[in-house]
Order: C-alpha cells, then sequence, then structure tokens
C-alpha cells in the first residue's frame, strides 16, 4: 500500500479524534473521548429515531429487512460480534433507506467513530451482547409495523443509547 491512502487515512481518524498523531514519536489510538461519545449518540438518537418515527407513522412494510436480521440473529446466537456488527449496520441503512433518507444514515455514519468504537467493545467484551441488540432490532421492528411511532422512537433511542450500558 502506498504512504498517501494511509497519511490519508490517518489524518482522518485524527480529525475524528480517534487517534493522536505525534511528529516525530508515532501515532497512537486516542483515549475514549467521553464528550464526543456523547455527542454522537445525541446526533445519532436524534436522526433515526426520525427515521422511525416517519416508518412507523406511514405503517411501512419491512420485508426487505428479512434477510438482515436472519443474518443477523445466526451471528448473535454463535456471538459473533465482528459479523454482528456489519449486519447491525445494514439494518439501520436500510431503514434511513426504506423511510426515502438514505442520507440520513450517511450523516450518521460521518459522526459515529467514537460510538462505533464503544460498540464493537461492548460487543467483544460483553457476552452474547450482540444477542441483546438484535432483540432490540426485533422491537424496533415490531413498533414500525404495529404503527407504534412513539413506541418505535423510544425503542431506538434506548437502542442507541445502550452504547452507555456497561453490562447486560
Amino acid at each position: 500500500m502506498s504512504r498517501t491512502p494511509l497519511r490519508a487515512a490517518l489524518q482522518q481518524l485524527a480529525t475524528d479524534g480517534l487517534v493522536s498523531v505525534r511528529p516525530q514519536v508515532g501515532t497512537l489510538v486516542a483515549k475514549l473521548d467521553v464528550g464526543q461519545l456523547n455527542e454522537a449518540v445525541f446526533i445519532r438518537s436524534a436522526l433515526e429515531c426520525a427515521v422511525v418515527e416517519k416508518l412507523a407513522s406511514n405503517t411501512t412494510d419491512l420485508a426487505e429487512l428479512g434477510r438482515t436480521l436472519t443474518l443477523q440473529a445466526a451471528a448473535a446466537e454463535i456471538d459473533d460480534y465482528a459479523t454482528f456488527f456489519q449486519h447491525d449496520e445494514a439494518f439501520h441503512a436500510k431503514l434511513s433507506e426504506l423511510a426515502g433518507t438514505p442520507t440520513v444514515w450517511k450523516l450518521v455514519q460521518s459522526v459515529k467513530g467514537h460510538v462505533d468504537r464503544q460498540r464493537y467493545s461492548m460487543m467483544a467484551g460483553i457476552p452474547m451482547r450482540s444477542l441483546k441488540a438484535y432483540d432490540e432490532h426485533l422491537l424496533i421492528s415490531d413498533r414500525i409495523r404495529n404503527g407504534d411511532v412513539a413506541g418505535a422512537s423510544k425503542a431506538m433511542a434506548d437502542h442507541v443509547a445502550s452504547v452507555f450500558d456497561l453490562e447486560q
């Protein structure tokens, strides 16, 4: 790999506060910035709650989520958090797409580096944590299907905020 794309990637990670660059020393993983984590969760919650509210108010057909949920279930049951993480991303992206707001997911991605870091750490450190996230996805889906706007929003807010849960 050429140094140019690596340098650009490290600069982006530094801009996002995920690494700290120390000239002539090296690049180190930055300590978790709780303030940035709080802000990212706030932004993500606001955007994703709006998405599920829109879906629930239109009683959207969620059949397209079936394959993603099936793949999540398989990964969660064997506690394969790396695979689950990929399907989790697909679930949230598909919700935005179904709501007709795919740019919302792009906006969420632009701020969720600290959230992802915490989520991945939790999934790796808490046995069967991905199964809890899968159950939360089922609840969100059910509330959307039932047209429960407030319930879908609360379920999504709780799901996004679960990154703060240290034990499950």
